[in-house]
């Protein structure tokens, strides 16, 4: 029992000052006694007091050993304490009153008291009660001792709450994987968990001797520590709530790692003191991830703005340009001030109830197919085959859009099945259209050789049509270091029978030409890929 009410302490102080009187009167050489008014006093702070009051006298057994005590006198509150009246408690040793014959603790301290003049206090728990009471024991004098007890149940309970309570958060602070540091005022440091042992390498004990110094240890650079320490210090004085830094460290095994750090102000409740609270939790892998995703956004965008194929970003809620290359200005005849921030209906021609559908399934990812018509800055409409899928653009879900012109492959191919009832037409009309032709023109076999050039695509290599049947890209002139995509490309089409697209440099009398190209399949009855019609255009 740590703290006493004072009023009581002064009715147990008078009535150990009466009994002490009572004892030095019996053991006087001249045999005066207390006088009468004296005991009456005793008597009425006895039986005032609101605490039980037990007047007990000790029993000892043959070798001078503590055995038991009798319960001479009790109060009116030590009967309504303990549920009895006077007459079934004065009398009784303390065995058969508080523990019904059972061995009694405590007595050894009951006889220190005696002999010693010592006060004694304790929380004691009697079984026979079901409760805990907290009892102050001292001695009157001669062979008698005053035991004064009340009900401590709620305040045991409380305490009990209290150190689960400790015990939990303690545990909490323990088990969590963040790096907690407690420093006072001083900077010294008064609380260091099991992560923070884990991640710096330092345990417990030698983080608590006082020698370690944190900032100094954490923050090893003194122009970074001086920097770091002002904001800190800033925090201590309550400018700003707490301060956020990121700091390196380096493990007990040679491992770098990287901390995020929360700085917050402490309130020390048991000293009225402050100090700092250090919560760190180690992003390493964050950063790692982070610094990767970078590298690939920066790979992303140098392919995004090199490319020769239009590709542009929409927002899908407002349908809005957010970005697109330059190869998508040069197609459709903008400036990025004239494109970026505008609505896509500024080139697309779809009505805006089927352009809000096709939105909302590239977004979804239902479908990432698409033709449009597409009507470019001069009004000429172009016929596109859009590849759209969606990505995270600048915090929001954007659609990202590849763009193919295929204009001249549809009107090429709707010519061809509006002569399809011919096969002989067919021919020949074919070959009317390929040698009128605006672009260079070829058909290539499975060995990569042409079966056909037109007028434009002969003339590229100062041969004629009936010249250049047979012949390859090699054959040709053309360096193999140059040839290898296009290759790819063509093995591509015959394998899978799909259309694709690409980029080829052709040695030419005034220097290399780019080109582009188109590759698509014309197949057999039975699927079958018999012959690849290449269509190039010159994009210099």
């Amino acid at each position: 029992m740590e703290k006493w009410n004072n009023d009581l302490l002064k009715e147990i102080e008078a009535i150990a000052s009466a009994a002490e009187l009572h004892a030095d009167g019996d053991s006087s050489e001249d045999g005066k006694r207390v006088p009468e008014e004296g005991l009456v006093l005793n008597e009425v702070r006895h039986y005032s007091t609101s605490s039980g009051v037990a007047i007990c006298r000790m029993m000892y057994d043959p070798e001078g050993g503590p055995e038991d005590f009798i319960l001479e006198k009790v109060n009116p509150a030590f009967c309504s304490l303990f549920g009895v009246t006077r007459q079934n408690a004065e009398g009784r040793t303390g065995r058969d009153f508080f523990v019904d014959g059972k061995a009694l603790r405590g007595l050894g301290t009951l006889d220190r008291v005696l002999r010693e003049g010592e006060t004694a206090s304790y929380l004691f728990y009697l079984e026979k009660f079901g409760r805990v009471f907290d009892i102050l024991v001292f001695s009157p004098g001669g062979d008698t001792i005053c035991m004064v007890c009340s009900d401590a149940s709620k305040q045991a309970s409380g305490e009990r709450e209290r150190r689960e309570n400790q015990r939990f958060t303690e545990s909490v602070f323990e088990s969590v994987d963040v790096w907690i540091t407690l420093l006072d005022g001083g900077g010294g440091i008064v609380f260091w968990n099991a992560t923070a042992e884990r991640l710096s390498g330092i345990s417990a004990d030698e983080a608590l001797s006082g020698r370690l110094s944190f900032w100094d240890r954490l923050l090893p650079d003194s122009r970074y520590r001086k920097f770091i320490l002002e904001k800190v210090e800033a925090c201590r004085k309550g400018s700003v709530p707490e301060v956020r830094i990121e700091t390196g460290i380096r493990t007990a095994d040679g491992t770098d790692l990287y901390l995020e750090w929360t700085v917050r102000l402490w309130h020390f409740k048991d000293t009225g003191t402050e100090g700092l609270l250090l919560l760190g939790r180690d992003v390493t892998e964050i950063r790692r991830l982070e610094g990767e995703l970078r590298e690939s956004e920066r790979r992303y965008a140098a392919a995004f703005r090199e490319t020769w194929v239009p590709m542009f970003i929409v927002d899908p809620e407002t349908w809005t340009v957010t970005d697109c290359n330059d190869a998508a200005l040069a197609f459709y005849g903008y400036s990025r001030e004239e494109m970026v921030g505008k609505k896509n209906t500024l080139f697309n021609m779809q009505p805006p109830e089927e352009l809000s559908i096709n939105l909302e399934k590239a977004k979804t990812g239902q479908e990432g197919r698409f033709v449009f018509p597409h009507r470019l800055k001069n009004g000429e409409i172009r016929t596109v085959e859009v590849f759209a899928s969606p990505i995270p653009f600048r915090g929001t879900h954007c659609i990202f859009s590849i763009v193919h012109d295929i204009t001249e492959k549809q009107r090429l191919e709707e010519q061809l099945r509006l002569l399809s009832f011919d096969s002989s037409l067919v021919a020949k009309t074919l070959a009317g259209i390929l040698e009128s032709s605006p672009n260079y023109l070829y058909v290539f076999d499975r060995e990569g050789k042409l079966r056909f050039a037109g007028e434009r695509g002969a003339a590229l290599f100062h041969r004629t049509p009936e010249e250049m049947t047979g012949l390859s890209w090699r054959q040709l002139g053309v360096p193999e270091d140059r040839a290898g995509l296009f290759t790819e490309h063509l093995e591509q089409v015959f394998s899978t029978g799909k259309g694709t697209t690409g980029k080829i440099s052709l040695p030419a009398a005034n220097g290399d030409i780019s080109m582009e190209f188109a590759l698509n399949a014309t197949c057999r009855d039975d699927g079958s890929v018999d012959k690849v019609f290449c269509l190039m255009r010159n994009v210099q």
